[in-house]
């Protein structure tokens, strides 16, 4: 076994033992601090052989300790022996100071606690430090400080005995020579108290009489500050009641004595030693708390030392007297004696106070009864009459929230009827959740009512909690509405702080509760009326808006949003699929609030829990977000709490090809009532979006055949132009061989005719060649086929369509361009269709003699401008309904089904079909223009 440090500090222990008889003995007899001082260091380095020996003393006022000689090498000038050294928080001379015990180091040069010891180690050449706390009980004077040149020392048993001894004697004669001197400028508390005893009886309110008593203790003890603080048992607080007027503090005081707060929470040791102990003192020498508390105390008090003591009737604590002072103090027995009886005075006269204030409370109380009363007979409606009497209850009973709710039984849970709350505070949920059987039972059973001091710290109405305290309710009382009767509705006052209910309190919340029952009977019957008939004007809404919707997109918009506002959800959306597909979207979406909205390009498996639980259930289905699973969870990503789902189903027999959903947060409910005018909807909803679908489709089909039918028409005129054509080459041919005679003329010979002949075969192949891409491609729709052609050639040939009506009518036709180099590219056949169609149509309304100009310029990269634009007018029905479609009646007449209107709407829908656009104006100078927009365009040259 090593051994790091000496086995024995004092050589010779036994022989020292009548020498220190007569140390101890002159250390008794001695009344001057500095020879008691002077008397021990002499005995100690007599004794000890440690490299440096050093005595220090505490000073209570700066907290630091001085040192009073001893031994130590030679430093030269700066000698640490008479240093002051203060003490600062979490270091090693401060445990010394608040713990009073031995301590023992090891390496005073390595120690991260010593402090300046650190400095003072390694100047002295020292490793290991014994630290010997002078005390006397739990007074601190003083310190021993023994430091050896080796690392770690050994002190035996008898060596600590020794040193025991030696400081204790030392001790007591400090403590003996500072109560010689307490005793002489000694303060007598008798005759002062008698002086308040006297006079209290003169003074009229609880409050002078407080100043009487804080003046003449402040006077008596001389603190910095004095003050009477009570205690508030709903928030389990202490708040400053009254200062007497010589106090000083620069701690400062909020405008409001109750924000100046000490609470339980914070101060649980010092609540406790004051429901336990008479009186306490704290502070840096001495304390009756523990270390942590008793700094927290003095940081909040702004003091170095403070004396305390309750103030208290039988089984109840009032409040706290207390002296603070700035500079670390020794109270005196008669100091404490003083404020003992102080604080007894005072809660002797305080009870009068409290009766007065009892007396004021009960007639304060039968008012807001009769108050309350007089509203409930009076001719005022339900929400005018709560509104009138609720803020009068609230600043009754102090409390911040006031909710009165109806219970349903059929569903187990409350609905608010009506809701007050002080300031601009959130109001709480419409429909709080049901309570367990226990705690409903309860509130059947409790007809005196229920009060929760506090709501974290009890487990009744434990259904509540959560919403209670969203809703910064931390304390609470209820009470029933009706006696003697099923649990009809209940009335509930919140306190945002813990706090204590009274009897009294209960008792006039369960009399407040039983009028305003008799009032919320009735209105529950007129709610129920109401409930009715706002169900009724729903549904009779929501059929008529379904019977006036023409489109699918539309309806499931509209539909959905109105849904969504019946329930009062933030969200609501439709998910369809096609038949056989295995994958749905969003189609409508209605979403109130940001959080909830959802992707419109989600993709949704048709095999989707939800999606199959939906459609094998017959009826409205409601879900909790714990019954969903993690795959919906993943597209239906709103922060939902719950949710209602029905399926869009017609017949049996027909598949339903989507689902509604309508989601909420926590706190939503729904009723029966509500549920079934949904159900009932949605089921009107489907027909008539099967109806419309159906609808959508006959006409997108009659649609098409008039453009393949008009096509086809067309395709048969250009067959004919192209047969007659033919016929004529092939006439022409027939002539010339008939008059072939060897003296004919050059234009009949052989090779002339064989041209004729050729061109015939030509166009009948050109006609053939048509005619048999539409028997083959285009029987029952059209086909679009991509090809390109020049501008110019394309303009050319419309033209020459129309060459003998422009002849016939002697019109004049120009083009004006720039763009000779474009090329279009498209379906050049239906694009010459829909030209000729309206070149047709605009020569026939141009006068005769009449100038039809075509107007041709890009629009941009892709896209052309080719307006047509001629002298007649269009009918202004037809013109109306050429730029904002057909009447939403179908069955209402329309220009548009017959020529001309028929085929201009063809053509409008075929060149739609190809990417363009064809409008129709009026001009001011009353001329009709015809504008094409013919969207790809190529340049030849890029």
């Amino acid at each position: 076994m090593v051994t790091t440090g000496r086995t024995s500090a004092f050589p010779g222990a036994d022989a020292s033992l009548p020498l220190l008889s007569q140390v101890l003995r002159k250390l008794r007899q001695e009344k001057e601090q500095a020879v008691l001082v002077e008397t021990a260091l002499t005995y100690l380095q007599s004794q000890v052989d440690y490299r440096v020996v050093w005595l220090l003393l505490y000073d209570r006022a700066s907290h630091s300790i001085v040192g009073q000689g001893g031994r130590s090498p030679e430093l030269g000038k700066q000698n640490f022996l008479r240093e002051r050294l203060v003490l600062k928080s979490g270091s090693l001379l401060e445990q010394i100071v608040l713990q009073q015990r031995v301590l023992i180091i090891p390496n005073l040069c390595e120690e991260p606690k010593a402090g300046p010891l650190m400095q003072i180690a390694q100047a002295a050449g020292i490793q290991g430090g014994l630290l010997f706390p002078i005390h006397h009980h739990d007074i601190f004077y003083g310190l021993v400080l023994l430091g050896s040149e080796r690392w770690g020392i050994l002190a035996r048993s008898e060596e600590k005995a020794l040193l025991s001894i030696l400081l204790g004697q030392l001790a007591t004669s400090f403590h003996d020579l500072e109560q010689n001197q307490q005793q002489e400028g000694q303060k007598r508390p008798d005759k002062p108290l008698l002086e308040v005893i006297q006079a209290l009886p003169l003074r009229t309110t609880l409050q002078e009489r407080i100043d009487l008593v804080l003046e003449t203790a402040h006077g008596f003890l001389e603190p910095t500050q004095m003050g009477l603080y009570w205690y508030e048992p709903e928030g389990r607080y202490f708040w400053g009641r009254a200062f007497s007027s010589k106090s000083r503090t620069s701690r400062k005081r909020a405008s409001d004595p109750k924000d100046d707060r000490l609470t339980v929470q914070t101060y649980p040791k010092f609540y406790q030693a004051l429901t336990s102990n008479p009186l306490m003192t704290v502070g840096t020498a001495q304390s009756s708390l523990p270390a942590d508390a008793t700094q927290a105390l003095l940081g909040q008090f702004q003091g170095r030392s403070l004396l305390a003591t309750p103030l208290s009737s039988p089984g109840q604590l009032l409040g706290f007297l207390v002296a603070v002072s700035g500079d670390a103090r020794i109270w005196t027995e008669d100091e404490k004696q003083f404020l003992l009886g102080s604080a007894q005075l005072l809660a002797l006269v305080s009870p009068l106070d409290t009766i007065e204030q009892e007396i004021a409370v009960h007639r304060q109380s039968q008012g807001l009864i009769a108050e309350v009363s007089h509203a409930v007979r009076s001719d005022q409606d339900w929400n005018h009459m709560l509104t009138t009497v609720a803020p009068q209850i609230l600043e009754y009973f102090q409390v911040e929230r006031l909710v009165l709710m109806v219970y349903d039984d059929e569903v187990e849970n409350f609905a608010v009827a009506f809701q007050h709350q002080t300031g601009k505070r959130k109001g709480l949920p419409d429909y709080w959740s049901g309570l367990s059987d226990i705690d409903r039972r309860l509130l059947e059973t409790a007809h005196q009512g229920i009060a929760l001091d506090s709501i974290q710290d009890d487990l009744r109405l434990l259904g509540w909690r959560d919403l209670l305290l969203t809703g910064e309710i931390q304390s609470l009382i209820v009470s029933r509405t009706t006696v003697a009767l099923p649990l009809e509705g209940v009335l509930v006052l919140g306190h945002e702080t813990p706090r204590t209910w009274s009897i009294a309190e209960l008792n006039l919340l369960r009399a407040l509760a039983q009028h305003l029952g008799q009032a919320m009977h009735q209105w529950v019957l007129q709610q129920d009326l109401d409930q009715q008939n706002r169900l009724y004007q729903t549904l009779q809404w929501g059929l008529t808006t379904m019977q006036q919707m023409t489109e699918v997109e539309a309806l499931d918009q509209a539909v959905t949003q109105f849904l969504g506002q019946t329930l009062q959800a933030p969200l609501a959306t439709l998910v369809t699929w096609k038949p056989r597909r295995p994958t749905g979207k969003l189609t409508a979406i209605a979403c109130t609030n940001p959080a909830f909205q959802l992707q419109e390009t989600l993709q949704i498996p048709v095999t989707d829990v939800l999606i199959q639980q939906v459609l094998g259930y017959d009826g409205v289905l409601q879900l909790s977000i714990d019954q969903l699973t993690a795959d919906t969870c993943q597209w239906l990503s709103a922060p939902l709490d719950r949710l209602v789902a029905v399926a869009l189903r017609t017949s049996p027999e027909d598949e339903p090809l989507g689902i509604l959903i309508v989601a909420d947060a926590a706190g939503s409910y729904w009723s029966a009532g509500s549920l079934s005018v949904v159900g009932a909807l949605v089921n009107q909803w489907a027909w008539s979006r099967r109806d419309l679908t159906l609808i959508q489709r006959l006409n997108n089909s009659q649609s098409r055949l008039r453009q393949l039918n008009w096509y086809k028409h067309y395709r048969f005129i250009e067959l004919r132009r192209l047969m007659e054509t033919a016929q004529g080459h092939l006439n022409q041919g027939l002539q010339a061989s008939q008059t072939a005679t060897p003296t004919a003329t050059p234009t009949a010979t052989p090779a002339a005719i064989t041209q004729r002949y050729q061109q015939a075969n030509s166009t009948l192949g050109q006609a053939l060649s048509e005619v048999l891409q539409i028997i083959r491609h285009e029987q029952w729709q059209l086909q679009f086929y991509n090809r390109q052609v020049p501008l110019a050639s394309f303009l050319k040939r419309a033209l020459s369509r129309i060459d003998p009506l422009v002849k016939q009518r002697r019109l004049w036709v120009q083009i004006h361009t720039d763009e000779t180099l474009l090329a279009l590219a498209g379906d050049v056949i239906k694009l010459e269709s829909v030209l000729y169609q309206v070149l047709v149509f605009a020569c026939h309304r141009s006068p005769e003699q009449g100038r039809i100009d075509l107007w041709c310029r890009l629009l941009d990269q892709t896209t052309l401008d080719l307006s047509v634009t001629d002298g007649g007018s269009l009918e202004p029905y037809l013109l109306q309904e050429l730029q904002e479609g057909r009447h939403g009646d179908a069955l209402a007449p329309s220009t548009l089904d017959q020529p001309p209107g028929l085929l201009l709407a063809v053509c409008q829908s075929l060149l739609g079909d190809m990417g363009g656009q064809l409008e129709f104006y009026t001009l001011e100078d009353g001329r009709t223009m015809s504008r094409l927009v013919l969207p790809f365009v190529e340049s030849k040259g890029s």
